[in-house]
């Protein structure tokens, strides 16, 4: 009976000092938007709470991150409720990771760990934002998380769903956990003598492909539902017509084919933008003039019959290796600064927040970030790049001179796919925003803080 109670009485204090770890480390990430004085919005921030609070998203944005807003705010009731759910949910994870390579005084390593983070990258400013970006790097981890740990059933139904909303938040979400997958996938395979539970590795690879595929699937069917296409992205023409136009093949294309097709766009060849944001959102384009969806039919055509030449095939693939190689130099944090309103008011953020949780108008209004007083901490903004630079040396370092456990080789093997997945999905597919590039590379200083204090802790068993 005494060892009974002995054994409750350690359960409890587990317990109690997770839950102690854990939301210390909700409060750390949530710094940001504590620091602004409400969560930190970007300009695509709109298209979210739309689709949260007025159940009505853009043409060109996926339901996924709406979900989670509406869910995790209480249906508006207060937006600093996201904020949390999303730091607390990341907290979770990284405990997760810290729990499983740090056997000595793990709540007090991942605390120090999430501290550390938040001071030398951009982690806690991508939870603190109303953004779908920081479900990228949750993603990565959830997967890492799916194949290694021991899982009660309690268990499924938090990160199963998690996956699902995440991969519906974003297309490039999709392409990039189907990357990561299929790359594990292999790395079975050539390992499968020397793994016992290969049954089990694979079980769960087919889990998480079926939900991956269901994701496409149901958003697909909303957007049908919605907008009259079976699409995961309606609006992706328009992306892809932009990176085109970046690269300089929608320039070629049009000075070999406007002479025999009358395309709208031969109009505005001389005006065309540059850069691909310029493109999609600037006013001298013909979906900008004429609407997205009137202009998909030629968009399609353009795309189909420029991908399906092979003379432009060698300018694509170079081309989006620039784009990739610029955007892991891009770790900066450009979706953080002040609001560029005249004023709030003049801002469709203020009419939502206005119409749907006016509770919290007053300190929308009071935010660093719309009086133009936010100011990011210099150890954010001007070492984030050095601090990955330093990582990705003490990551090649660390493998070279120790003998590295299998699982932390395959956490390891994970978190650089992710990193560098993402890197060629939005270099090659999307722009060289910071933001792309910011959402996860601070997982590589995660994988070095790992890689220390578990050594450390080996040490002190």
């Amino acid at each position: 009976m005494k060892k009974y109670f002995q054994l409750i009485r350690s359960q409890w204090i587990e317990l109690v000092l997770t839950a102690g770890a854990v939301l210390a480390a909700t409060v750390i990430l949530a710094a940001p938007a504590i620091y602004n004085g409400f969560p930190l919005v970007f300009a695509d921030t709109i298209d979210y709470l739309a689709a949260a609070l007025k159940f009505s998203p853009p043409y060109y944005r996926q339901f996924g991150y709406g979900i989670f807003i509406a869910m995790t705010s209480l249906k508006g009731t207060s937006l600093w409720l996201v904020v949390l759910a999303q730091s607390f949910i990341l907290s979770a994870l990284i405990f997760s990771v810290v729990r499983r390579f740090i056997k000595n005084k793990p709540y007090f390593f991942h605390v120090v760990i999430v501290l550390l983070l938040v001071l030398f990258t951009g982690v806690g400013w991508f939870s603190s934002q109303l953004m779908p970006d920081i479900l990228t790097a949750m993603m990565i981890l959830i997967i890492y998380i799916f194949f290694t740990a021991r899982l009660q059933w309690f268990h499924y139904l938090f990160l199963l769903p998690l996956f699902l909303i995440i991969l519906m938040s974003h297309s490039a979400n999709f392409l990039i956990a189907m990357l990561v997958l299929v790359t594990v996938a292999a790395y079975f395979l050539l390992r499968k003598k020397k793994l016992p539970d290969f049954k089990t590795y694979a079980v769960k690879f087919l889990v998480l492909f079926f939900v991956s595929i269901f994701a496409t699937g149901l958003l697909s069917y909303i957007n049908e539902k919605t907008f009259g296409r079976w699409a995961v992205n309606p609006g992706s023409h328009v992306f892809l017509m932009a990176r085109l136009d970046e690269s300089g093949i929608l320039k070629d294309f049009l000075l070999q084919n406007c002479r025999s097709h009358q395309y709208t766009l031969c109009s505005f060849q001389d005006q065309l933008p540059t850069d691909a944001n310029n493109f999609m959102w600037g006013p001298n384009t013909p979906h900008k003039l004429y609407g997205w969806e009137a202009v998909r039919p030629e968009y399609e055509e353009i795309i189909g019959k420029a991908f399906s030449t092979p003379a432009y095939w060698g300018t694509f693939i170079s081309d989006s290796a620039y784009r990739v190689a610029l955007l892991f130099s891009h770790n900066g944090l450009d979706s953080f600064g002040a609001y560029n309103l005249d004023s709030p008011e003049g801002s469709s953020i203020y009419a939502l927040i206005q119409n749907y949780a006016p509770q919290e108008l007053s300190q929308f209004m009071a935010a660093q970030q719309f009086t133009y007083n936010l100011k990011l901490p210099a150890t954010v903004s001007t070492i984030y790049f050095p601090v990955v630079i330093l990582s990705i040396l003490f990551i090649i370092y660390f493998f070279r001179k120790y003998k590295i456990p299998n699982e932390l080789k395959f956490f390891a093997l994970i978190i650089v796919l992710g990193v560098v997945y993402n890197l060629i999905v939005m270099g090659s597919l999307s722009g060289s925003f910071d933001r792309y590039n910011s959402r996860v590379i601070w997982l590589l200083p995660f994988l070095v803080l790992i890689l220390m204090f578990s050594k450390k802790s080996k040490k002190q068993e």
